[in-house]
């Protein structure tokens, strides 16, 4: 672990790469807290409905929120699928 410096945002990712010492650029990854939208506090017992959801993305690739949507709603498709007391 690294204490980044105050301009540690402000440099390039190969400078970024080499401070760290990771293998490449694509090692490199960033997390991203997204708020539930659609959250209902009726639902806030079921811990398969988060009302916050952690997202890790390498800096080298593009989020896209509507595919991370999607895969939300898979999971939860496939919970209650499982589980129909849900």
């Amino acid at each position: 672990m690294a204490r980044a410096p105050h301009d540690y945002y402000s440099w390039t990712l190969e400078q970024r790469r080499k401070f760290l010492g990771a293998s490449s650029v694509d090692a490199l990854c960033k997390t991203i807290i997204m708020k539930n939208s659609e959250y209902k506090e009726e639902y806030s017992n079921d811990p398969e409905y988060p009302r916050f959801i952690m997202i890790i993305v390498q800096y080298s690739k593009k989020l896209v929120s509507p595919n991370i949507a999607e895969v939300v709603k898979k999971h939860h498709s496939q919970v209650y699928k499982e589980s129909p007391e849900k």
